[in-house]
């Protein structure tokens, strides 16, 4: 699947693989999920970041301070 708009991402829970693009080069990929409660007192005020499936890291929802640019479903696993 092809990088799409963040503004398209979906906010409902499912894992996916979000990046920052800049000049046309992947900057930044994590592997994450909206959740709309999330806080980071990095950003005061800001509730509602992705986070990482164990929690333990944010990425901010805005492009202004750095956050993701694109997203795309994570790749499936291989089967054997």
């Amino acid at each position: 699947m092809e990088p799409q708009p963040i503004e398209t991402a979906p906010k409902d829970g499912t894992l996916i693989e979000l990046m920052a693009i800049e000049d046309g080069r992947v900057r930044d990929t994590c592997a994450m999920r909206w959740c709309a409660i999330q806080r980071n007192r990095l950003f005061s005020g800001v509730t509602g970041m992705w986070t990482a499936p164990d929690g333990g890291f944010t990425w901010n929802g805005t492009q202004e301070n750095g956050g993701p640019t694109h997203w795309r479903l994570p790749p499936r696993e291989a089967k054997p």
